[in-house]
């Protein structure tokens, strides 16, 4: 029965300094990046640039994967997370992440990455292009649009310099 007890109290001490072992060489998740953008009605996404994942400032390789978090904030404060995703970029590699905004629902995004080690993170919006500009307004006279008008004095006047 001793021997048994003995056996029993070896394996548990095995176990539990095993367990402090592994514990201590577990990766420590630090917070990477947080950055916030100002958004409007002509926000359409939000996207993150993420290089190198893999290996940390010593050259050391890590698990590769970054936790990507998107949290709308509205005119009063309030936060709200949109979205999520898991990224994990090569040694020489550049991944985007992209999440769609409703841009008019929130004054800002704040985009943050919780990880282990990335080399380049970059984040910022994605909107609409404007339409119109340039010296011709947006239009029409008697149903012929604007811009047609001005490409057909732009001929004329072609033409007539020509002669």
């Amino acid at each position: 029965m001793r021997g048994r007890i003995t056996v029993a109290l070896a394996a548990l001490l095995l176990l539990l300094v095993g367990g402090f072992a592994i514990g201590g060489v577990a990766a420590e998740v630090t917070e990477l990046h947080n950055e916030t953008h100002a958004v409007n009605n002509d926000t359409t996404e939000m996207y993150i640039d993420v290089m190198n994942t893999t290996y940390d400032d010593n050259g050391t390789a890590v698990t590769g994967d970054v936790t990507v978090t998107y949290t709308g904030i509205d005119a009063n404060g309030t936060e709200t997370e949109l979205g999520t995703s898991t990224v994990s970029a090569g040694e020489n590699d550049t991944v985007t992440d992209t999440l769609a905004v409703d841009g008019s629902a929130y004054e800002e995004v704040r985009i943050t990455v919780d990880g282990e080690s990335a080399e380049l993170i970059e984040s910022g919006v994605i909107g609409r292009m404007g339409t119109g500009g340039g010296f011709l307004p947006e239009g029409d006279f008697a149903g012929i649009p604007y811009w047609f008008i001005g490409v057909l004095a732009l001929i004329g006047g072609w033409f007539y310099l020509d002669e």
